[in-house]
């Protein structure tokens, strides 16, 4: 099926790739390929941001921080993440998940 031209005036769906990314994170996950999860988790949270849904995004950020610290064992880079999530629920108003964020983070840095 050719696209038609008035297909290539619409703009891109990001709410759409987000959902679709997001599945696919989990279904990458559940396969046991936590590094495709981790992109998957990581490009839904743009498209979110390029919608400007920034408590999505923030959810997504925090699966990939979880991901990144539990499966790929990379407290770094869990770390940063966990910390753009937090700025991102307080952006949005959400300042008891952004407190959750700290407390993972506290979790994630004790011995």
């Amino acid at each position: 099926m050719k696209a038609g031209f008035i297909s290539f005036l619409s703009p891109p769906d990001y709410f759409s790739a987000a959902l679709d990314l997001q599945q696919a994170a989990q279904k990458y996950r559940a396969a046991r390929m936590p590094d495709k999860a981790l992109d998957a988790w990581m490009k839904a949270a743009q498209c979110q941001m390029t919608n400007k849904d920034q408590l999505g995004a923030a959810r997504s950020l925090e699966q990939a921080a979880a991901l990144s610290d539990q499966e790929l064992k990379d407290p770094v880079k869990a770390m940063a993440l966990w910390t753009d999530a937090k700025n991102k629920y307080r952006a949005g108003g959400k300042f008891e998940q952004a407190n959750k964020m700290l407390l993972k983070m506290a979790e994630a840095a004790a011995p």
